[in-house]
């Protein structure tokens, strides 16, 4: 037995929340999605940018989001501009200023 480690049937069932939370969101996230093709959803009072494939936890809707490279626009403006379907990749920036990244090509 390692040490460290409840393996009772309690700490067994306490190690098994973070996992059935995770679940939980995950079934959250895709009801979010279901019949639309919208990319930022609120869930559970919190922002994401969410492609077919993933998504990407924000802190406000006012985040800024750069599509293909080009000039960032705030996350609100999204919705309208592009369609989830279209995304391929997403990411955070890792230049001095954050914001998201969103590619099409």
């Amino acid at each position: 037995m390692r040490q460290g480690r409840n393996l009772s049937y309690d700490g067994m069932y306490e190690g098994l929340q973070p996992v059935k939370d995770k679940i939980r969101m995950e079934n959250m996230l895709e009801a979010a999605k279901a019949d639309n093709q919208d990319i930022l959803f609120t869930v559970n009072g919190s922002y994401y940018l969410m492609s077919d494939t993933g998504w990407l936890k924000i802190n406000s809707p006012d985040e800024l989001v750069s599509v293909d490279g080009q000039q960032p626009m705030k996350a609100s403006a999204i919705n309208p501009l592009l369609k989830r379907k279209q995304i391929r990749r997403m990411t955070s920036s890792g230049s001095g200023a954050l914001f998201y990244e969103l590619y099409t090509k």
